[in-house]
């Protein structure tokens, strides 16, 4: 029988308040909270990684680039939200895997609406799409 505050698989688990602090009194590289910071971005250019939302805001489509996280940045979590209704590209060279045959894939096209979303999570040196609403990734 698991003991109280480890679940059945035997692994203890990490609890963390809203400031994303652990209960191990470590910082949670990936924490989702009110105070995450939110970055705009306004013309094309390479997008520098770390935690945090980038809004899209630029007049026009973007073409954003996202490199491959380094092994220290393993387990930072970026979001990138259209603040302007355009279809804005942000390109990952066969970094971004989403869970669909075929290899890791290149770019996340948004759909041209506000509030077109994606989630990535940097693990294995590449990153792994944790959420998507709305655009393509191909």
């Amino acid at each position: 029988m698991a003991r109280a505050g480890t679940p059945p698989g035997g692994y203890p688990l990490k609890t963390q308040d809203q400031t994303g602090v652990l209960s191990s009194g470590q910082r949670s590289a990936g924490s989702f909270n009110a105070s995450a910071p939110v970055y705009r971005m306004a013309a094309d250019g390479a997008v520098p990684i770390q935690n945090g939302t980038v809004v899209f805001t630029k007049g026009s489509a973007i073409a954003a680039t996202l490199a491959a996280p380094t092994a220290a940045q393993e387990g930072t979590i970026m979001r990138f939200v259209t603040g302007s209704a355009f279809a804005h590209v942000l390109t990952a060279t066969a970094l971004i895997d989403n869970g669909v045959t075929g290899g890791s894939k290149s770019a996340w096209t948004a759909a041209a609406f506000l509030g077109s979303s994606l989630t990535l999570l940097a693990y294995n040196l590449k990153w792994t799409v944790l959420n998507f609403n709305l655009g393509a990734i191909a």
